[in-house]
């Protein structure tokens, strides 16, 4: 018997269900436009990915420990405030501006 059914409602912006992915592929090491094409797609498909491999430059000298910062935040700031998942990056879809879930920490 043919014919059309619809219902009136709406899958919600928020994902109940945390389904994501464990990646040692060291997507750190992408182009930086291919890293966001990953992670939009995942959410898209509203997966989370889990990396390793993101860290901040260490100089080490004797004792003496420098850190920074400056490369690691530039590079993952998009995803920590959710502006990766905005049309600033060309992105429309489930979780619009919704930061990451997860991020490995070096």
């Amino acid at each position: 018997m043919p014919g059309n059914c619809e219902w009136d409602f709406a899958l919600p912006e928020e994902s109940h269900l945390k389904p994501n992915i464990h990646t040692d592929t060291e997507i750190n090491t992408f182009p930086e436009e291919m890293e966001l094409k990953y992670y939009q797609l995942l959410r898209k498909h509203r997966i989370s990915m889990y990396p390793l491999g993101y860290a901040p430059a260490l100089k080490i000298s004797g004792t003496n420990v420098q850190i920074d910062w400056s490369k690691y935040d530039a590079r993952l700031t998009k995803y920590l405030d959710g502006s990766a998942f905005t049309s600033k990056y060309g992105y429309s879809g489930p979780g619009y501006g919704v930061p990451i879930e997860y991020l490995v920490l070096p």
